[in-house]
């Protein structure tokens, strides 16, 4: 199946949508007469599946330590299909306010985690497994993801001697072709440049 090359949103990227419902063999009659005619066909928009059976390829972690994933049992949990139109970008208060002298905004991983953690938004994060599927479908951010990093906070780890010591899987466009990228994210702090992916 082809990447898709944009974001389909609530009315638009129909196209995009329909090309994969067909191929899924997931459209009606009623819903392909509608968008024949241009009026708009309000599904579930663009969907693909994720296979939360595959284990996330861990970090390979400085000292020797063995990552250990911090909420295993979130790691396998998600929606058999993932769809696009709901996932929204989430940021800490702290990220959001000048921290220091130099006006960057960043607030402590740690602080971030047991945030999502106490308020039970850790569920709504998205998963190593979910960003692989992103990947793998999508070719390009949209715009509103553009310049962005996306944290992937139900798959994160830490290094098994000091619990504050996080690794969070993250999404990127890459600088040197534009490919989205899967990879680990390992600060103190995260700026305000690095969303919590959230899927409503």
């Amino acid at each position: 199946m082809p990447k898709i090359d944009s974001f389909p949103g609530k009315v638009l990227g129909l196209l995009a949508d329909l090309h994969l419902k067909l191929h899924h063999g997931s459209h009606t009659v009623e819903q392909l007469e509608k968008f024949v005619k241009g009026e708009p066909v309000f599904c579930d928009m663009f969907t693909m599946p994720v296979d939360h059976c595959t284990a996330a390829k861990l970090p390979k972690l400085p000292g020797g330590y063995t990552p250990k994933l911090m909420d295993r049992e979130l790691h396998f949990s998600g929606p058999s299909k993932l769809g696009f139109s709901r996932i929204a970008l989430w940021y800490h208060e702290g990220q959001l306010q000048r921290s220091n002298s130099v006006g960057r905004e960043s607030v402590d991983s740690l602080a971030i985690y047991e945030h999502l953690k106490s308020t039970g938004m850790l569920t709504h994060c998205l998963s190593f497994c979910e960003g692989e599927a992103i990947a793998q479908h999508l070719k390009h951010f949209p715009s509103q993801w553009k310049g962005k990093r996306l944290l992937l906070w139900k798959s994160v780890v830490h290094d098994g001697d000091i619990p504050s010591h996080l690794y969070v899987p993250s999404l990127c466009e890459s600088e040197s072709n534009g490919k989205i990228e899967l990879g680990w994210e390992y600060m103190a702090a995260y700026p305000a440049f690095m969303a919590t992916a959230l899927y409503v």
